[in-house]
């Protein structure tokens, strides 16, 4: 009995110390658990940190990819190599670049640089400058790409603008026809006989290719031929007129090329009553709708 009671406390004591080593594991066991969990997330925190860095380092050399430069573009619309902006493109032919622009075509950047070609008298070699006379007008198209610019449309002569033989500077402005359309509108002007009128022509491009939609007078005026100075029983006597107006768009589902509507404000040769005018798209381009 005695030696029984003597080895019970010894026995307690083995088992004691045996427990607080296992507790002792345990705890250190956990935070270890928790050491290599929390070092798993850092990993995968920084993983994914660096994959997203990467995609926006891709985004943006994407955005920066600079668009070639307008004598690039020329040279490749005429097949030419040269670091002029002018040069002979046929006997009686002198082309040159005109303007370029950036512009959104769907979801897509597309970059456009215009031409135009001037015909030449065949007798002095200098550009035709009549009234009438207006060059032909070419483009190039690019589509934005991933790692550059690719060429998707290339018209030398799609139309013809301008006046005495130039299209001088032209400031485009947007034109929001339709999802399938990027196109813009470009100021016209012509006086004859005492009788100036002005307007905007539309340039649109769908389908890969540029076009001229046709122009929308948006002003006209006598005042080079009309003199209320005078009686209007003078025989010199000429009622003065003039209307302005202004394009919107009438919204239509599901339609390419919408209705124009020229809201006008002012007066008419015939009477004092201005009257609104719709153009309308007739499979070629813009009419009026009262021709039709």
């Amino acid at each position: 009995m005695s030696q029984h009671s003597s080895t019970q406390p010894i026995l307690i004591g083995v088992l004691s110390v045996a427990l607080v080593v296992a507790i002792s594991v345990a705890i250190f066991l956990y935070f270890k658990l928790q050491q290599t969990v929390a070092t798993d997330n850092h990993t995968k925190e920084t993983m994914q940190a660096q994959t997203v860095a990467v995609q926006a380092s891709a985004s943006q050399a994407a955005i920066n990819v600079p668009t070639p430069t307008k004598v690039e573009a020329f040279n490749t619309l005429f097949a030419v190599n040269t670091k002029h902006r002018k040069i002979k493109t046929g006997k009686h032919k002198v082309s040159s670049i005109w303007f370029d622009k950036k512009l959104t075509y769907g979801i897509e950047t597309i970059y456009v640089v215009f031409t135009l070609t001037h015909s030449l008298n065949e007798m002095t070699g200098d550009a035709e400058s009549c009234h009438v006379c207006a060059p032909e007008i070419g483009a190039i198209t690019y589509k934005k790409q991933a790692n550059g610019w690719q060429v998707i449309s290339k018209q030398v002569s799609f139309t013809s603008f301008g006046s005495w033989g130039d299209a001088y500077d032209v400031k485009p402005e947007p034109l929001a026809l339709s999802k399938q359309t990027t196109s813009f509108l470009l100021d016209t002007s012509y006086g004859n006989m005492g009788m100036s009128t002005s307007g905007k022509t539309i340039f649109s491009f769908a389908g890969d290719v540029w076009r001229d939609l046709g122009n929308i007078t948006t002003e006209e005026n006598n005042s080079g031929d009309c003199d209320e100075t005078v009686p209007p029983t003078d025989e010199y006597y000429r009622k003065c007129w003039q209307y302005n107006g202004k394009i919107s768009i009438v919204p239509k589902p599901n339609t390419q090329y919408p209705d124009l509507l020229v809201a006008r404000t002012g007066t008419f040769p015939k009477d004092d009553k201005v009257k609104n005018q719709l153009y309308i798209f007739d499979g070629n381009g813009y009419v009026d709708s009262s021709d039709k």
